[in-house]
């Protein structure tokens, strides 16, 4: 892990803390907590044929980049 100042790191491929949720697994690779509550980033890893159910956040956005999968 390499640091660039005090409060964002760069992770290598796969360090973090992962949490896993019915099959699902998600990393934080930037926490809110880095940013002063301004954003996080979070990789998620989700089986094939499976979507989220329809909700909503009432006190942040959520935005998605897919890099695989259909």
């Amino acid at each position: 892990m390499e640091s660039t100042n005090d409060s964002i790191e760069i992770l290598a491929n796969l360090e973090g803390n992962s949490l896993s949720i019915v099959g699902d697994t998600y990393r934080i690779i930037i926490g809110s907590e880095q940013t002063s509550g301004a954003y996080s980033i979070v990789d998620m890893l989700i089986p094939p044929n499976v979507d989220p159910l329809p909700h909503s956040h009432s006190k942040f956005q959520e935005a998605f980049y897919i890099i695989d999968g259909d």
